[in-house]
């Protein structure tokens, strides 16, 4: 019964029974490029269900502006600029098919818009 009621869980919480629901991530592409933007990804949480987080530092003149849908704080986050972040995305954001999970993450740098697209696969 025990295990019945983990398995529902992992379940309602949009994890794969075998634990972490991915085991690789791809590097996080932003576009269109910005050379002023480093990043790269990393995990929150730890054990079987975490979030992917996208890490980095902004170097640009402006800030850089992650939204609220997709953090899984639920809070948008400001980076101004010359300055370091971490971004937990939470991981029901992401598109599943094929055991990857791609992601498509809309951002605003300045006035512009830009978008931050990984996958994490397992």
């Amino acid at each position: 019964m025990k295990k019945l009621a983990a398995l529902v869980i992992l379940a309602l919480a949009g994890c794969d029974p075998g634990g972490c629901p991915w085991t690789s991530v791809s590097s996080a592409t932003v576009t269109p490029a910005s050379s002023c933007l480093e990043l790269k990804m990393g995990e929150s949480g730890t054990g079987g269900c975490v979030d992917p987080a996208i890490e980095g530092q902004n170097d640009c003149e402006v800030a850089l502006v992650l939204p609220a849908e997709h953090a899984s704080r639920g809070v948008a986050l400001t980076v101004p600029p010359h300055t370091s972040f971490s971004y937990d995305v939470v991981l029901a954001s992401g598109v599943y098919a094929d055991k990857t999970f791609e992601f498509k993450v809309p951002a605003m740098l300045g006035s512009d818009s830009v978008e931050i697209d990984f996958t994490t696969s397992h």
